[in-house]
């Protein structure tokens, strides 16, 4: 009951910062505007799916019609990008040796009007969510491995949420989001506004012949949504990076998700690689993985 009513008053407050903020704010004023200017009704079909075609048509008709700075209440965003921790995950992350740590990361930010998480409401249910699935990596390769990393690969980087917690947690190396030019502009948006600095490079093109060599790969949920024959284009880039975090579900349009990525440590694109069940979520998985030059 205490929960629900901090909850209740913190998200009242929320939307009263959000109507301040739109109405006097010069520099969100500005970046909204930039925003709508380059939205475009064209969507990209390069490595995507008729179903992330239509979501990028009904996301755009969102993003042209409703208040931005309440942009995590559209229907496209709370269906494809925003996924409310379990309970009981929330219980584990919690109750992780790493939690003092991992805390200081998930304090939520106003934009977006996002919901305050009914078991922790400070923080929102997708950022606890992405805390959830970064311990998982922390807890294979430990705390200071973790803090070693310097440049970071995400692919698919929903509304820029994972990038913000890394970069709360004090990962401010080279970092590139691969998506497609809507989400990316979406993202640039709202790291945008809540990040101070962030040098974060938006990309939605494979740089054939040259691939950079990054500490970590990430791709939550974004990687297995795609057809076998554009994963292919990512397979050196994974060879390239130290440590791997990627959450995938068992099977996505007839594509056997759990065997493709078994075949990646089989074959070697991945040295080392552990997959296990993603807790109180069926047929969802992590894989963990670390290549020969990296330590555990």
């Amino acid at each position: 009951m205490v929960n629900k009513l901090k909850a209740f008053l913190i998200s009242f407050k929320i939307y009263l910062l959000n109507l301040c903020f739109d109405t006097f704010s010069k520099y969100r004023k500005k970046k909204q505007k930039e925003f709508r200017e380059s939205l475009s009704d064209s969507v990209s079909t390069t490595g995507t799916t008729e179903d992330w075609i239509q979501n990028q048509k009904d996301l755009i008709s969102e993003l042209r019609q409703g208040r931005l700075s309440e942009f995590l209440q559209f229907e496209t965003i709370r269906r494809t990008m925003y996924y409310e921790a379990k309970l009981s995950q929330f219980i584990e992350l919690s109750n992780s040796e790493n939690w003092n740590f991992i805390k200081n990361g998930i304090k939520e930010n106003i934009y977006g009007q996002p919901k305050p998480y009914k078991y922790y409401p400070l923080s929102g249910g997708n950022l606890i969510h992405h805390a959830y699935s970064l311990m998982q990596l922390i807890e294979v390769v430990g705390l200071n491995r973790f803090l070693e990393i310097s440049s970071v690969f995400e692919f698919g980087g929903g509304y820029g949420s994972f990038r913000r917690l890394v970069a709360n947690l004090g990962l401010n190396g080279k970092y590139v989001i691969f998506d497609i030019p809507l989400f990316s502009n979406l993202q640039k948006l709202y790291l945008d506004m809540v990040l101070k600095n962030h040098s974060t490079i938006f990309k939605d093109e494979v740089d054939q012949g040259k691939t950079d060599k990054n500490d970590l790969f990430v791709a939550l949920w974004s990687l297995s949504e795609t057809p076998l024959s554009f994963r292919k284009k990512f397979e050196q880039i994974l060879k390239t990076s130290k440590l791997i975090l990627i959450a995938f579900q068992s099977e996505f349009q007839g594509i056997d998700n759990k065997s493709y990525f078994e075949n990646l440590i089989q074959n070697k694109v991945i040295v080392r690689g552990l997959i296990k069940p993603v807790k109180a979520s069926n047929n969802n998985y992590y894989l963990i993985g670390t290549n020969d030059n990296s330590r555990n």
